[in-house]
């Protein structure tokens, strides 16, 4: 799907209390290869979120290293394990967060706040199809990402719902 499409369609899942205050951007390096550039979403207009592909490499090679060590894991398998732990940092490659934003457009609300991308759950955090009530009476677990919480938070703030109810 080309980006100004798969922009438009995830913006229209916003909640109308977010629209005009939380967009999708993206931007490919003109020198680099094909998949280089990063993804980044503004909340008022501000840097929020810092999706690189570069910032990608650099924490897989670093995380790969420490996989490396291991004596019974491959190198195939050291490469796995640390995309899928950068990946849990959200961490992510502009290409991966083409691929997470097509995802999110198949899944319900539920598949979504149940994922296990970062992306995806923060994406849900603003998704209109988590009503007010649901919203209200979400439980966020304990070690929820960083950008979840924010998106959390805002989306309470925006709705004009207190945290602590």
């Amino acid at each position: 799907m080309r980006w100004s499409k798969l922009k438009t369609t995830i913006e229209n899942h916003f909640a109308a209390s977010v629209i005009g205050r939380v967009a999708l951007h993206a931007t490919r390096y003109r020198q680099a290869h094909d998949d280089e550039g990063r993804g980044w979403i503004t909340v008022d207009r501000k840097e929020a979120w810092n999706l690189c592909t570069f910032r990608y490499w650099r924490a897989l090679y670093e995380t790969k290293e420490k996989f490396d060590t291991e004596p019974d894991v491959s190198a195939w398998e050291a490469y796995y394990l640390s995309a899928a732990e950068i990946e849990k940092q959200g961490i992510l490659s502009l290409e991966r967060f083409y691929i997470t934003l097509e995802d999110y457009n198949n899944l319900s609300i539920k598949q979504a706040l149940d994922s296990k991308s970062v992306l995806i759950q923060a994406l849900a955090m603003l998704d209109k199809r988590l009503g007010k009530r649901r919203l209200r009476s979400l439980q966020l677990v304990p070690d929820a990402h960083p950008m979840v919480r924010y998106f959390y938070t805002f989306r309470l703030k925006a709705e004009g719902i207190d945290g602590n109810s």
